[in-house]
């Protein structure tokens, strides 16, 4: 089995998972669905965002693997879509003010908008063409950043009671330690590419102060009289 077919199995395997952890919570079923939707979209668009850095870190392991990253981006967009519907119906109603008035709500619909731009730009007609394509998508940050206070605010802590019961809620736990994990992943592969970038530069001048000297003609040696 090639890398890319292991990490789409192991990402099936997690969202299977993730379907089956929350079964067991004894809440509404549109609730656990939307729940599901939330950890499997959110799991997806880090996994697509820790791909860049990993592959700094390891480019003999990971590299191969940012083939796939679009279509995990991609995914995520689908979960997050469909997420959003869900809760959009079944927990407001339909009432956009209910929306905005929620403390999260307002950082949850900047990054569905910004997810919808960053799918309607992930076509090969979209990369040959649109010059601030890359900057487009550095707004995936951004997404991340509004995504993750989104799912803090909502998440109900490690543990969760349900009436007498209380459960151990690993899967939102799981999910907080992942995006700490893309956090620290993204701040790394920074710190590499500046390090290069500085190597590159100081390289560079190195060669160009050696190129210099090459040039320069040697002094005339005087005689001794």
């Amino acid at each position: 089995m090639d890398r890319g077919s292991f990490l789409w199995l192991l990402v099936a395997a997690a969202i299977t998972g993730f379907a089956a952890y929350n079964a067991l919570f004894p809440l509404p079923p549109y609730i656990d669905f939307t729940r599901f939707l939330a950890l499997s979209g959110f799991m997806l668009l880090c996994i697509s965002l820790a791909m860049g850095p990993l592959a700094l870190v390891s480019p003999q392991v990971f590299a191969p693997l940012l083939a796939h990253r679009r279509a995990i981006g991609l995914a995520s967009f689908v979960f997050v879509l469909a997420h959003v519907a869900l809760s959009f119906a079944m927990g407001y109603n339909f009432d956009l003010n209910s929306v905005i008035a929620a403390p999260s709500g307002p950082f949850a619909i900047v990054a569905f908008v910004i997810f919808t731009l960053l799918a309607a730009t992930s076509t090969d007609w979209a990369v040959k063409n649109l010059k601030d394509w890359k900057d487009i998508q550095r707004l995936a940050y951004v997404a991340f950043a509004f995504s993750l206070y989104h799912f803090l605010l909502k998440s109900n802590g490690l543990f969760l009671s349900l009436g007498s019961r209380t459960f151990v809620n690993l899967a939102e736990s799981a999910m907080v330690l992942l995006g700490i994990a893309t956090i620290a992943l993204q701040a790394y592969g920074y710190f590499i590419v500046k390090r290069g970038q500085a190597a590159a530069k100081a390289a560079a001048n190195a060669r160009a102060v050696q190129a210099q000297q090459t040039q320069q003609p040697e002094a005339p040696k005087q005689e001794g009289k």
